[in-house]
């Protein structure tokens, strides 16, 4: 969410969506066929979470997250964040520094 936050930018508090600007242009590096497995199952597990609730819509459920479905999310957010290194990150600031990079090696790259 950092990097759309950052690339994509809002209108009033609602961020911006841009397959453009926000999902074409993101660097993801490559992992492994092990990571990539770990990474589905974690995301089927959410999903699986999300269908104990389905009697509300999204919007509810995430503004008053159950705490299963926050602490799944939490594991694949530190999940994700080992594929770019092994330490967690300190902060956001942080985090869209090493994006950048990696987006300007990647852009370097491609030319």
């Amino acid at each position: 969410m950092v990097w759309i936050r950052t690339v994509c930018g809002s209108l009033e508090t609602r961020l911006r969506y841009s397959s453009e600007l926000g999902y074409n242009t993101f660097p993801f590096p490559q992992i492994s066929a092990e990571k990539k497995a770990e990474i589905s199952s974690l995301v089927f597990d959410i999903v699986s979470a999300r269908e104990m609730y389905s009697e509300g819509n999204l919007g509810d459920l995430y503004n008053d997250i159950p705490e299963n479905l926050r602490i799944l999310h939490d594991y694949l957010d530190k999940t994700l964040d080992s594929c770019y290194q092994v330490e967690p990150f300190e902060s956001d600031t942080e985090r869209i520094k090493l994006l950048f990079d990696l987006y300007e090696q990647k852009i370097f790259q491609d030319e």
